[in-house]
This record gives C-alpha cells, structure tokens and sequence, in this order.
C-alpha cells in the first residue's frame, strides 16, 4: 500500500507481513529495532488506522522515478542507498468503485531529503492544461433576433406607402381551399422589373401575408411566362427565406408550383440543405392547367387567359386550346365550322348515340385514363381527330365528362348556382313552380350557354330512355353530371356535400322536363 522513493518495502495490505527487497518476512519489531526504519512504523500505524475507517487501499500518485535497475549486490540486509533501485510490487486488485483514499497526513508531508523530492506530481505547465469547454450557444438569442428583424420589416410593411408594388397584383388572396383554408396566388410574369427595390417587394409580400400565415394556409405559385427583367435572384429569395419567421413555413400546408422550369427547381435543389423533410411533402409541381383545376376552380384563382392558355414547356402563349377555354372562345373558332355548340362536344355525343347508347353504365364507368388524356392532347394541339378509330365507348364519355369538368365558366354559370338550388327547396320537385323557375333560369343564360345546355340534357334525356339495357336514370345520370353544370362559386368539400342533394334534384329535372324547360 505504500510507494516511497527511499526504501522499497511491500505492506500490501494490514494485517499482511512486510517483505524486504528480497523477499524475507519482517515484523513490526524488526522495522522499529532497525533506526533507518524506525519512522516507517508510525507510518504504518497511520496508515492502518486510514485503513479501518475506510475500505479500499491506499494509493500515491505514481511517478515517473520510481521505477529504478536492480541493487547489484545481493546483501540481504536493508539500507538507505539500497531501497530506491527496487520497484514496488503491483497493488492489489481492489474495488473499480471504490474512490482511493485521501493520504495520510504524515506520508503526504514527509519529505526525504537524501533526494530533495516529495510524493506528490508536479503541476501541468500552464501550456499543456485543458481548456475549458466554451458556453453553448444559445438558439434563443438567435431567434429572438431573428423576430426583431421580422417586426421591423413588418413596421415598415404597415407604415410605408406600396400602392406601386400592389398595382402589379403580382401577389394576391383568393379565398380559401376545399378544406378553408386561405389560398395566396403569386403570378411571377406580373413582378415587377429587379429594377425596382427588391425590399419594397419583400414589404408588400409581409403586408398581404402576416394577417394570413397565423393560421394554415395554401401557396400557389404561377411561373408561367416569367421573363430575365422580373426573374428574381437567389440571393433575394434567400433573404426571403430568412426573414420570413417561423410561422410563414410551419402554417404552410401545400406549395403549388404551376409550370415549373428548370431554373426554378434547381433553386429549390439549392435550398434542400435548408429546408425539412416535411416542405417537400407539401410541394406539388403543376405541368399542366388542368391540374391546377382539379384542386381550385378557375374562376378562384382569378388568373390571365395567357396563363391559362399556355402548354407546358412554351415560354409564350400556344395556340389557343380547346380544353379549360370559355364556350364562346371555342364556338367563334374556324375550326368549330359554324356550329353553336363546341364541336368537341357534339362529334363526341353522336359518337357515343351510335356506339354506346346500348352500353350498361354509360358515362357511370370510366374510360382509361391514358386514352382519354391524349385524345385531349390532340384536341388541344388542333390535331385532327377521328373519334371512329375509338373502339371503347367509355373512353368518348370520359371525354366528354373532363371537357365539361374544366370549363372556366360552367354551362350554368357560377352566378346562378344558388338560384338554381332554390328551385328545389319546399315542396317535392319537380313540380310545376320549380319547372317554371328553371325556365326563367334557363332564359337567362347566354347564347351559347342555351344551345349547349339544350343540345346536352335532350341527349341525356335519350340516354335516360334506353335505361333498361343501360341501366342509367335520370337520377344516375344526374349524380354524374350535376357536379359538372353546377358549381358553386365559393366550392369546399363541406358545401358540395350539403348541396349534393339538391344539385343532383335540380339536375334530374333538367333531364326529365328539359322539352318543357328549353323550348
């Protein structure tokens, strides 16, 4: 239990006999008759005692003198000069947690002058000491900093005058979605030039959204066109990014991003190391406007016919299409030779009354998807197409289904929808009051809304008179095409499931009394 640089003597532990350097057993009465070791036995008294108090052995910090050759004579008595030259025995194994005991006072202060050292190490020179670990940096102080710079770009926002940005209507709210939630368009080609204060872009951007990002919300982004003059730089849309606060990307629930270039997705490519797993979960690429309209509806998001009429790819505006282009647009083409519906629509119909009018669940059953979307391919390239080839019937109706279905304004127009429902509240329709008040309806429509709607419904009536082999009422036939005459201006999932019933009445008179009605 004791290292000395004196005298080489094992005392393992109490109780144990001391051994000399080679190995002979000495006792307590051999070490205090001896005067060179005489002051060990009050060492080992005390070291005993320190023992008893405390399990565990006692230990001296190591040295690097300690260990010396051996003596070279083979003398068996024990002297001053001899002890240093032996090295002490390993220590006994002893408990891993057991803490050492401190040294005893008398073998931490004895001092052997013959070599003018003491037991205890020498301190680290200051070089060679570990530096304390730094403080850990505080997220909070950052954010906190964060927030200030976002407050006074919002001071800004609500004091300084923008009516030159906002005359753009580059950004804009266009009510909510299916599920409420507030829908924000920003149309890129309708930015102003860089040449203007990028800053006073960021302040009107602040001022339209901060009322809106308290709560979740939707974030379509039109690319469409977009040109060098007012394509936005990285670095400010990193500065965008930065000081736009938590809020801005928490409450953000879908980002649409209509027509997409290259440019833009490798912008978003660049700020991948800065953006969470769950932003790219809300992204949606648009390549095509038909798209977009099967998440809002056109008259919704409010955008330019050169928008809407532009193919994915073309930087400029395309032939016109035929798909998502008003009635009238459509029925004053060359290509539509004189006839007062849209010739799509009325090649198609034939198709199907020479082909499908037999055909069990006719227009219930969809056609393939593939087939249907290059045929409208087609039609929108201005392609010639002979609907004879078609050999399933479904695939026309399908057609003639998306058609209706992505119109910008339905055939019975938005501004008529809830009159339109009123006519079947009360009393059981139809009835003579609500056949009257659909009438009145039905004379107010446009031109070309009149013939098309009158050239539909007395098809369908048709339809609906072959319903022994083709198993489609009036009423099955007015659950498929309610929806698509009939849309509501402000449309969520909860109101088309409130309206449903009375859609689907309205629709079903139309197809029983439409002699009565569109006469």
């Amino acid at each position: 239990w004791s290292r000395s640089r004196l005298i080489n003597i094992s005392m393992s532990q109490p109780g144990q006999t001391p051994v000399d350097q080679h190995g002979a057993g000495l006792t307590m009465d051999d070490i205090i008759r001896d005067p060179n070791l005489a002051h060990l036995a009050s060492v080992d008294v005390a070291a005993r005692r320190a023992q008893n108090r405390r399990p565990g052995s006692v230990r001296l910090p190591p040295s690097e003198k300690d260990t010396h050759p051996p003596a070279p004579h083979a003398d068996h008595t024990i002297s001053q000069h001899d002890a240093p030259h032996r090295a002490l025995p390993p220590p006994p194994p002893s408990d891993s947690h057991a803490k050492p005991l401190p040294l005893p006072p008398t073998v931490a202060s004895h001092q052997y002058q013959h070599h003018h050292t003491t037991t205890t190490n020498p301190p680290l020179p200051p070089h060679s000491r570990p530096l304390p670990p730094p403080p850990p940096a505080s997220s909070s102080s950052s954010s906190s900093s964060d927030d200030r710079a976002y407050q006074e770009y919002l001071r800004r926002a609500q004091t300084e005058p923008l009516d030159d940005i906002a005359a753009a209507n580059w950004i804009y709210r266009s009510g909510t979605d299916s599920m409420g939630r507030p829908v924000v368009v920003i149309v890129a080609s309708h930015m102003p030039s860089k040449a203007a204060n990028l800053d006073r872009m960021l302040l009107y951007a602040i001022k339209v959204l901060d009322p809106l990002v308290e709560q979740d919300y939707v974030l379509v982004y039109v690319h469409t066109n977009i040109s060098s003059e007012n394509k936005p730089t990285f670095a400010w849309l990193r500065k965008v990014y930065a000081v736009f606060n938590r809020k801005y990307k928490k409450n953000l629930k879908n980002l649409f991003i209509v027509h997409p270039s290259v440019w833009i997705k490798l912008t978003f490519r660049l700020f991948k190391p800065f953006l969470s797993d769950k932003f790219w979960r809300k992204l949606v690429y648009i390549e095509e406007m038909s798209d977009l309209f099967r998440y809002f509806s056109r008259e919704q998001l409010n955008l330019p016919a050169t928008i809407t009429m532009s193919r994915p790819g073309a930087g400029k505006v395309a032939a016109p299409p035929v798909f998502g282009a008003p009635l009238e647009d459509v029925v004053s083409r060359p290509q539509n030779r004189g006839s007062p519906v849209p010739i799509l629509l009325e090649s198609a119909l034939e198709y199907i009354r020479m082909r499908g009018m037999q055909l069990e669940g006719i227009f219930r059953v969809s056609g393939g998807s593939a087939e249907i979307k290059e045929l409208k391919q087609k039609y929108d390239q201005g392609q010639h197409v002979d609907l004879s080839e078609i050999e399933d019937p479904h695939i026309v109706a399908g057609l003639v289904k998306q058609y209706l279905r992505e119109l910008p304004v339905p055939i019975i127009p938005t501004a008529l929808y809830h009159r339109t429902l009123d006519t079947q509240k009360g009393a059981t329709t139809p009835n003579p009051a609500s056949t009257a008040a659909l009438r009145q309806i039905f004379l107010e429509l446009p031109p070309i809304h009149q013939a098309t709607l009158k050239h539909l419904f007395q098809f369908l009536q048709e339809v609906a008179k072959n319903f022994e082999t083709n198993r489609m009422s009036p009423s099955n036939l007015a659950i498929v095409f309610g929806p698509n005459i009939l849309r509501s201006p402000n449309e969520t999932i909860q109101s088309v499931m409130a309206d449903a019933p009375l859609i689907n009445s309205a629709t079903q008179e139309l197809i029983m009394n439409c002699d009565q009605i569109m006469s």
